[in-house]
C-alpha cells in the first residue's frame, strides 16, 4: 500500500509531467505507439467496397450508421473483410521485402573485407590497426545482417498475430451474417 507521503510525492510529479508543450512536439508524441499502422480503424472506403460485396447491390445508399440490425452484421462483416486485407497486404510486403537480396554494396564490402582477411591470414603484411578495423567492419555486416532477419521474423510473427485476429473476427461477423440471412434457429448458429 502506498503511503500518505509516497501518494503526496505521486501527486506532486505527476502535475509537473504535462507532455510535450509545442505544437511539433505533440504531434510527434500522438506517433508515439504507431509502427505499421495494422491497428489503425479501417477506412469508410475499405468498408463499403467489402459492404457492397456482401449486400450484393451496387446502387443501394451505403449507410454509415445502420439501423437494420442485418445492415450492422454486414457492416462488420465488410470491416472484418477490410482487416484481412489489410493484414494479408502487410504479410505481402514483408515477404517481398524479405525475398531482396542484400543490397550490393554490403555484399560486395563482405567479400572484400573477406578476401583482405584471408590474404592477411596467408600472407602477412597487414597492420594490426587495419586487421582490427577489417574484422569490426566484418562483424558491423554480419550484426546488420544478423538484425534484418531478426526484424523480419519479428514482422512475419506480427503479421501472424494480426491475421488470426482478424479472421476470427471475420469469422464470427460470417457466422452472424449466415444466421441473419438464412433466418436460422438459434441452434443450428451453435454449429456454425
Amino acid at each position: 500500500m502506498t503511503s500518505p507521503g509516497q501518494a503526496a510525492s505521486n501527486r506532486s510529479n505527476a502535475e509537473k509531467s504535462t507532455g510535450p508543450k509545442t505544437r511539433r512536439g505533440r504531434k510527434k508524441s500522438s506517433q508515439n505507439a504507431r509502427k505499421h499502422g495494422l491497428t489503425a480503424p479501417i477506412t469508410v472506403t475499405e468498408v463499403e467496397r467489402y459492404w457492397r460485396i456482401i449486400v450484393n447491390d451496387a446502387l443501394r445508399d451505403f449507410p454509415p450508421e445502420p439501423a437494420d440490425p442485418k445492415d450492422r452484421i454486414a457492416m462488420r462483416l465488410a470491416a472484418a473483410e477490410a482487416q484481412v486485407a489489410r493484414a494479408n497486404a502487410f504479410e505481402e510486403i514483408i515477404e517481398k521485402s524479405a525475398a531482396e537480396p542484400p543490397p550490393k554494396i554490403e555484399t560486395q564490402m563482405l567479400h572484400e573485407v573477406s578476401v583482405d582477411l584471408a590474404n592477411a591470414a596467408l600472407h602477412g603484411g597487414m597492420s594490426r590497426e587495419d586487421m582490427e578495423m577489417k574484422l569490426a567492419l566484418y562483424q558491423f555486416i554480419f550484426a546488420v545482417k544478423d538484425d534484418r532477419k531478426r526484424t523480419t521474423r519479428k514482422n512475419r510473427s506480427l503479421a501472424a498475430r494480426y491475421i488470426n485476429e482478424a479472421e476470427a473476427r471475420r469469422h464470427k461477423a460470417l457466422k452472424e451474417w449466415v444466421a441473419v440471412s438464412y433466418d436460422l434457429p438459434k441452434q443450428s448458429q451453435i454449429l456454425l
